[in-house]
């Protein structure tokens, strides 16, 4: 009977211990915690433990799906979870002393309950398609940044309640409607989504917040317009894959970073009031021309893809990215950009000339060959050095037809035949004698190879008109040939 007894007080006595302890839903949670919260060194923890807990911070993949027991920590204030994959509904309504929330980098729940929150100022967190977000009654919520999946995210959130936010963020949502009216403090408002997810917001009001520094509506394809007239302090602007075909930037004489890629911006776009303007994408918008006069803080300027005939950049010196391919342009002249890195002239059919000659061609960063090939009707690129590294990639780039050298003069080559010019040389190709057709007086003339080494050079003589080139291998060369008036340049083939 004895035994019996203390049978029994060692199961009630055992029961208690278990139910003094926090029963974790996810084993990975448990472990996670326990090397800083195992004050007594059981392998458990305690309720006692956990009530004590105000921060609980996780930067490394544990594996934990799921924040089960998480109810147990009353007055937790903070709570940073990141590199881990939760994906399980999150309950948080107990734990009401929560006033920073970060669950991202791996996040995707399918629900999230902050019910009592009302001391939330910062909520970071990954959620799965179509999933909502109560944060009414959260009158001290400063921070939103909620992540979606490239499938959606967000649906649908009420930010009426929150008058002292400053950064919402919804990246990746399936958003269809957002009011951002009763939010004056706003600085950043982030909706970008990937063009996968077919949802699309279709009207958005910011003439309430005039504090916005940021707007991002990326991706939104539905979104005809946007008005930001009364964003005075607007430094970054992203409209990229919308609807929208124009924008008025008259009073953002602060933006310094501008996205319009894949717009149709067919009309142009005005950028002469943002002189302080260090960024601009453009690339697939339709733009027909493009002036640039009055940013001449441009570091990055991408217009892959447009209509552009022409274009001056000579004035930006602290130009360092230049996205130029597939326009209309026929030649270039980044001779005076001294700051560049990067640049990309792939596919513009009808370019014949570029001078790169800025002194600084040894900091240009050569990703690929096809950023200087798919020109048919290139004829010449001037360089510091065509012997150097970057004048030596050039010229396996585009080839033994394409003059690379460092005399600029040589960018005025004409191809023969020539028509309505004053003077011209044939036959071309030739074997041994070249002729000079010309009413000017003729006083002189250089042969260079297609490198820019001149080969030779002579005057002519007793009024002939004649130059020979037996002596020349079989190959392409540029003729420079004085009159009393002026210097032409052909390109001749030796046969």
């Amino acid at each position: 009977m004895k035994s019996k007894i203390y049978s029994l007080l060692f199961l009630t006595s055992f029961s208690l211990v278990l139910s003094q302890n926090v029963n974790f839903a996810d084993v990975n949670f448990k472990n996670a915690l326990l090397p800083f919260q195992d004050v007594n060194g059981d392998g458990q923890i305690s309720l006692s433990e956990a009530q004590n807990t105000t921060f609980i911070s996780i930067d490394t993949n544990n594996n934990i799906t799921n924040l089960g027991g998480i109810e147990h920590y009353p007055n937790l204030t903070i709570l940073m979870i990141k590199n881990n994959p939760i994906t399980a509904p999150l309950n948080l309504s107990q734990n009401t002393q929560l006033q920073n929330i970060r669950l991202g980098f791996g996040t995707s729940v399918t629900s999230v309950d902050l019910t009592g929150l009302t001391q939330l100022k910062y909520l970071s967190i990954g959620v799965a398609p179509n999933t909502p977000i109560n944060v009414l009654n959260k009158p001290l919520l400063e921070e939103i940044m909620i992540e979606g999946t490239l499938s959606g995210g967000l649906s649908s959130i009420d930010v009426s309640q929150n008058p002292l936010l400053k950064k919402l963020w919804i990246n990746d949502n399936n958003l269809t409607s957002i009011n951002v009216t009763q939010n004056p403090l706003l600085e950043e408002l982030v909706l970008q989504k990937a063009t996968t997810i077919p949802t699309s917001i279709s009207t958005l009001n910011v003439t309430q917040n005039p504090l916005l520094k940021m707007l991002a509506v990326s991706g939104h394809s539905l979104l005809p317009s946007i008005d930001v007239s009364m964003n005075l302090a607007l430094e970054r602007l992203f409209t990229g894959n919308t609807a929208i075909t124009s924008l008025n930037l008259t009073n953002n004489s602060l933006l310094k970073f501008l996205d319009i890629t894949n717009n149709n911006f067919a009309g142009g776009i005005n950028l002469s009031h943002q002189p302080l303007l260090e960024e601009f994408h453009a690339s697939t918008a339709h733009l027909p021309t493009l002036d640039l006069s009055n940013n001449l803080n441009l570091k990055e300027l991408g217009i892959t893809n447009n209509y552009i005939p022409t274009i001056n950049v000579s004035h930006l010196s602290h130009l360092r990215m230049f996205h130029a391919g597939n326009n209309l342009f026929t030649s270039l002249d980044l001779s005076n950009n001294p700051s560049l890195v990067y640049i990309d002239f792939m596919g513009n059919q009808l370019m014949k000339y570029i001078n790169l000659k800025n002194g600084f061609n040894q900091n240009i960063i050569w990703l690929t060959d096809s950023d200087y090939q798919f020109m048919p009707q290139l004829l010449g690129i001037c360089v510091d050095n065509p012997t150097s590294v970057y004048g030596n990639k050039v010229k396996l780039a585009v080839g033994n037809n394409v003059l690379v050298t460092s005399n600029c003069s040589l960018l005025s080559t004409q191809e023969t035949p020539q028509k309505n010019l004053s003077l011209k040389v044939f036959p071309n190709p030739t074997d041994d004698i070249l002729y000079v057709e010309t009413q000017e007086k003729l006083i002189d003339y250089s042969v260079f190879s297609m490198s820019g080494q001149k080969i030779s050079a002579d005057i002519f003589r007793n009024n002939e008109k004649n130059v020979n080139v037996k002596n020349l291998l079989q190959g392409n060369y540029i003729i420079q040939i004085k009159t009393n008036r002026q210097t032409y340049t052909n390109k001749i083939v030796k046969k």
